[in-house]
């Protein structure tokens, strides 16, 4: 009676310890700190993390609002993920020009979401926004938690508060793009991970899929990452979201991926070219304090051991896009991605500092704080990048579109190489010079069509000079020029109008420009 007494308490004893080590998995390694009984609760890291992102949003639109008015989008896609969202809430299904279908949104999960917000509110800028919003602060959520189980509340900490002061996700997130929702999917699957939940694992890395077609790589990852027994079942789960994306895709473009894939592998053969070498250090050194990235190589040795996938994701997803891509695009954002396991991985460096001897403990703390007060610091003062980005978009294809709409005809036709915002604000058949949002064609194909104005960046289509069509029935009449360019393709986009629509429009731009304030 007493042994099973005794063999009762010691089982409980047991539970209880089990117990104390999920609140600090990390208690034995990461001794106590003055940052660790301050962070004591999930209440006030929450806390906390909430007032950094909301500060860091706020100091971001408003920048934005004062350098354009209001607000808007820094990229031009942004606009296209617009235009397919307003046609699929209007029944005129997913494409770019009405009644021709195609797959030309990268991000069909947020284009429908987005169509949503337009059925309810009637404009995109905030929905759009507020998606790319609500997607970093739950892909926080769940990073935190993943990494409270992974480490401890510190590290958690640490990483969402990085990924919370990261210009390169802030403007992201503001940027109109999918990018701030997808983050939800990598992060939601670690902690499904950490708690053994592969199937709900699978189905967020499957729902990524839906919002960024690079998420395939991780999808197979994570797969990897599944104990062998399970890897069958999981295989099914997978195949359940990927499958019906890929039949989607066909069915509305011919091609498993969406159409800007398809383009963007015919345009550009990358293949380790020193230009992505050249902007992954700017990416570093410009939205980055530094300093932070001598974190990595111990923090990758500590996440590695606990959760292997995270760790080799991001040099395996840049080495990956290094290999596919000629250039990382504007503000890096195919890199994106893969931040927040990278600031996981920084993180986990807590693990390995603050768990060296005690005479060095009290510095490794300032010396983190100081790390995320520079990166904070760094973050503050990218504000104006983003707003300057807003106000490049809206000064040039918004103006354009909204001008566009001024003086051409219901049934004319507008070729350009940046289809997003003028074909949101013109309503006129868009032929897309580039082959995102219709098929890919050579200038001299395009020009058969026969399109009433051409908005086009002159130093993209320099064979426009030989191409007998153009010279000989197309008249230039003006052009947009930017005092500050840093996201359009070129600084000045020029406009030419078809010979006999030119007298007609030339006569309703000059109106335009006298009526302008």
């Amino acid at each position: 009676m007493i042994s099973r007494a005794v063999s009762k308490c010691a089982r409980w004893k047991g539970a209880l310890s089990s117990w104390r080590k999920y609140e600090c998995p990390s208690q034995k390694i990461v001794p106590e700190s003055p940052l660790m009984s301050v962070m004591s609760t999930r209440w006030f890291a929450a806390a906390s993390l909430l007032l950094i992102l909301g500060a860091a949003e706020a100091t971001y639109l408003a920048a934005e609002h004062y350098a354009v008015g209001g607000y808007g989008f820094s990229l031009d896609d942004s606009w296209i993920h617009a235009v397919f969202a307003r046609n699929l809430a209007s029944g005129n299904g997913c494409c770019f020009n009405p009644q021709e279908e195609i797959a030309g949104s990268t991000a069909p999960l947020f284009t429908v979401l987005l169509a949503g917000w337009y059925l309810i509110a009637h404009e995109v800028i905030w929905g759009a926004k507020l998606l790319g919003m609500l997607g970093l602060a739950l892909a926080g959520l769940f990073l935190y938690l993943a990494g409270e189980r992974l480490a401890n509340r510190a590290t958690a900490w640490l990483a969402v508060a990085l990924c919370f002061v990261s210009p390169a996700l802030l403007i992201a997130n503001l940027s109109g793009m999918e990018i701030g929702l997808y983050l939800v999917s990598p992060c939601a699957a670690l902690y499904a991970w950490s708690r053994q939940k592969y199937g709900w694992m699978i189905t967020a890395l499957g729902l990524g899929v839906w919002l960024r077609p690079e998420a395939l790589l991780l999808l197979a990852v994570g797969w990897l990452a599944v104990p062998k027994e399970r890897r069958w079942v999981m295989l099914g789960i997978g195949t359940a979201f990927v499958l019906p994306y890929f039949v989607f895709n066909y069915t509305l473009s011919g091609f498993p991926l969406p159409l800007t894939v398809l383009t963007k592998s015919r345009k550009y053969t990358g293949h380790f070219s020193l230009v992505y070498l050249q902007e992954t250090q700017y990416l570093f050194s410009t939205y980055h304090w530094l300093p932070l990235f001598a974190l990595l190589p111990v923090g990758f040795v500590a996440l590695f051991k606990k959760a292997w996938w995270a760790a080799v994701y991001p040099p395996l997803f840049y080495l990956t896009q290094w290999g596919m891509q000629l250039t990382s695009a504007s503000f890096h954002r195919y890199l994106h991605p893969m931040l927040p396991f990278a600031y996981l991985t920084m993180a986990f460096s807590l693990v390995w500092l603050a768990g060296r001897p005690p005479k060095w403990r009290s510095a490794a703390w300032v010396v983190l704080a100081v790390l995320l007060i520079m990166q904070a610091r760094t973050a503050y003062h990218l504000r104006w990048t983003h707003a300057l980005a807003v106000q490049n978009i809206t000064d040039m294809q918004v103006t354009m579109g909204k001008m566009a709409a001024e003086v051409t005809a219901p049934a004319d036709t507008i070729a350009t190489c940046d289809v997003g915002a003028i074909g949101y604000f013109s309503g006129r058949y868009v032929l897309d010079l580039i082959g995102l949002v219709t098929p890919m064609q050579s200038f001299s194909q395009n020009m058969r069509e026969r399109p009433a104005m051409l908005a086009i960046f002159d130093p993209w289509f320099a064979e426009r000079r030989y191409d007998s069509t153009f010279v000989d029935h197309y008249k230039y009449l003006a052009a947009l020029k930017l005092n500050q360019n840093i996201v359009c393709g070129y600084e000045t986009m020029s406009i030419y109008v078809r010979d006999d629509r030119y007298d007609d429009i030339a006569v309703r731009f000059q109106e335009l420009q006298m009526n302008s304030p």
